[in-house]
């Protein structure tokens, strides 16, 4: 196995280490339950889809994919980094709203998710480019 294999394949040992910390950190926000957990698993795929969408065209594209590669890395530690403040934050959020007991159970869904997406979004979407930026450079 390359250098460049092994590192692709750390980094998608730390994208799952990341979702199930995220998972065991939104289970404070959300409560135990399948349903939370499916959100955030979801918010998590849907990241790691919309940036392969997004970012895979534009690694093809790019005249050093490997720099690319080790850009979205960086990007992604860096917002994994910031992430325990901004679950503090949106649970502060949350809970200004009046959580559960305030916002009818539909829309305090909805807020926990938007709540969610917002800070999962950066660090899955620059997951998502980093497979085809490190494929691009093999």
């Amino acid at each position: 196995m390359n250098g460049n294999a092994r590192s692709a394949s750390g980094a998608g040992f730390c994208a799952l280490v990341y979702q199930t910390v995220w998972e065991r950190e939104f289970r404070l926000f959300f409560g135990v339950s399948t349903a939370a957990s499916a959100a955030v698993i979801a918010i998590f795929i849907g990241g790691l889809g919309l940036g392969a969408l997004v970012l895979g065209p534009r690694a093809d594209r790019h005249a050093n994919p490997l720099a690319l590669y080790a850009s979205l890395e960086t990007g992604v530690a860096v917002a994994t980094a910031a992430t325990p403040s901004l679950v503090a934050a949106a649970r502060h959020a949350y809970v200004g709203l009046g959580g559960t007991v305030a916002l009818a159970p539909a829309i305090a869904a909805v807020v926990r998710l938007a709540l969610a997406a917002l800070v999962l979004g950066v660090p899955t979407v620059a997951m998502g480019g980093t497979l085809p930026a490190a494929v691009r450079a093999v």
